[in-house]
């Protein structure tokens, strides 16, 4: 049965965040809630279940009241007892934005780190864990500037590939099982702005980086902002490029892009707020062509946060809905209706609302066997 688990944060009166934990079993009924963290800001940004039902979380932790942020990852057992914590960082701001697991149960995660070997701003960072909670080693990559890793995957043989940015382009940085660089790649769509948010791999070893950004129309000095989608091999050979949605505007906020996720034919899922915020679906076939999309959301402000596809290609999506914790799951109908609009499938909604507090934001969502590893 697939239970849900979910990572975040919860706020409570003033600026005080803890990192949180949240279950629910396969109805979408509310197990139970665990929370980490000091007096300032800790968030969860990324999950994964093991074979065993032990959950990992990591995500960034505050040091004092406008102090620096380290990388935390925590292990849960499967009733949410904490097992072991652990941080890291420098003197200035570090984050983890993503998590991954090899075949021997070693922990990998990825973000960005101004403490250790950045360049005019950040590095990309990538720490292994054992199984005991014991950091193995850890490993920094940085191009021009500002670069950052925002999602990680590991293929069938172990290597580990960090999606993100290099400056002002998409970029995907391949490591083998020992943190020695293999090879890096980067994408650009022009004349502008463009960076990775999200990855994930089909059981090929080819992955998929999405991400979003703008380029310059000179003729008439507006601003094309787009969803870029890339898939590489696991040579780092670009198979196809293409862009999504686009809208030409001022140099304004459009979009985020949140989430990548694939079904069982390796069709793509990609979770994204709107410039309404609203909460958005949007399906593209294995070649990267637009097949449909879905928006929907509250009289309020929305955030869709995350997306994940099941072994039988139910769809869930996380986020916000009003500022409420949201959890969405669309289950596909045999008869290949809808009556919600998106082809072939019904939904159901649940909300979760924790005890009293001022805001619960949630950012990714695992199920026993499958997870989704970034949000912003």
């Amino acid at each position: 049965m697939n239970n849900s688990y979910i990572t975040g944060y919860t706020g409570s009166a003033g600026n005080s965040y803890e990192a949180s934990l949240v279950k629910y079993n396969s109805s979408g009924q509310f197990q139970w809630v665990r929370k980490w963290g000091g007096s300032y800001q800790d968030v969860g940004q990324a999950i994964l279940i093991n074979s065993t039902n032990d959950i990992y979380i990591t995500g960034y932790t505050q040091n004092g009241f406008l102090g620096e942020t380290d990388i935390f990852i925590l292990k849960y057992n499967s009733t949410g007892g904490l097992q072991w914590s652990d941080v890291w960082g420098g003197s200035g701001n570090d984050y983890s934005y993503g998590i991954a697991m090899d075949k021997n149960n070693n922990i990998f995660l990825g973000g960005n780190t101004n403490s250790y070997n950045a360049v005019n701003g950040s590095a990309m960072v990538l720490l292994k864990y054992n199984t005991s909670g014991v950091l193995e080693w850890n490993r920094t990559w940085s191009g021009s500037f500002s670069d950052g890793a925002m999602g990680i995957v590991v293929d069938a043989s172990d290597n580990i590939y960090l999606g993100g940015t290099a400056g002002y382009d998409m970029c995907l940085v391949k490591f083998d099982n020992s943190g020695v660089w293999q090879w890096n790649r980067s994408w650009s769509a022009g004349l502008g702005i463009s960076w990775g948010t999200a990855i994930t791999i089909d059981s090929a070893d080819n992955i998929y980086l999405v991400g979003e950004g703008y380029v310059v129309d000179n003729a008439t000095l507006t601003y094309d902002w787009n969803v870029y989608l890339l898939k590489y091999n696991k040579f780092g050979v670009l198979q196809w490029s293409n862009m999504g949605d686009h809208d030409k505007t001022g140099l304004t906020f459009k979009f985020l892009i949140n989430g990548i996720s694939l079904d069982s034919s390796n069709n793509i899922y990609v979770a994204k707020t709107t410039s309404d915020d609203d909460m958005e679906i949007v399906k593209f076939d294995s070649s990267g062509n637009k097949l449909w999309n879905y928006v929907f959301g509250s009289s309020g402000p929305d955030s869709c946060n995350g997306i994940l596809i099941d072994t039988i290609n139910d769809i869930y999506i996380v986020g916000t809905l009003d500022n409420i914790m949201n959890v969405a799951k669309f289950t596909e109908n045999p008869q290949g209706t809808s009556a919600i609009g998106i082809p072939g499938y019904n939904q159901w909604v649940l909300i979760y609302i924790l005890s009293v507090v001022s805001s619960v934001i949630a950012f990714s969502i695992s199920l026993k066997t499958k997870l989704i590893k970034k949000i912003k």
